[in-house]
């Protein structure tokens, strides 16, 4: 793979963690701030006043909700990718690649940037000959 595609392939693999963070930080801060904007109050234990109350109208929902579905296209897709490339690493044990494969998919954020800054960034080593092939005589 060329430097190009392993520039994209580490932009690809970190943006799910990227966009988790980023929507979490302003998912928080919305949260506090409209909770500090509010006059003190008992808090109320009616649920579907606290949801009506919400700092979040359906139109961000929406949003929030399309931009989760297209990262976890994007994770689903980077998973297979990766998983077809572990398969065919001969650097990694059966073993290996059957953990890499469960992480893909259970700590995908984690896994996937990992993964690729491990075996796809970093050059495989290069082929040596083992000392047995040649001949101690040989010119």
């Amino acid at each position: 793979m060329n430097r190009a595609g392993k520039t994209l392939l580490v932009c690809a693999s970190l943006a799910p963690l990227c966009s988790a963070i980023g929507i979490g930080s302003y998912v928080a801060y919305e949260i506090i701030a409209t909770d500090l904007a509010r006059p003190a109050s008992p808090p109320t234990l009616d649920p579907v006043r606290a949801i009506t109350e919400s700092p979040f109208g359906a139109t961000e929902l929406a949003v929030f909700a399309a931009i989760a579905l297209g990262i976890g296209l994007l994770e689903l897709v980077l998973s297979a990718f990766l998983t077809l490339h572990a398969v065919r690493d001969p650097r990694l044990r059966r073993v290996a690649i059957a953990m890499w494969v469960v992480a893909f998919f259970v700590v995908g954020p984690f896994a996937l940037p990992a993964y690729v800054l491990i075996y796809v960034v970093r050059e495989p080593p290069p082929k040596r000959v083992a000392a047995l092939d040649q001949s101690p005589i040989a010119p």
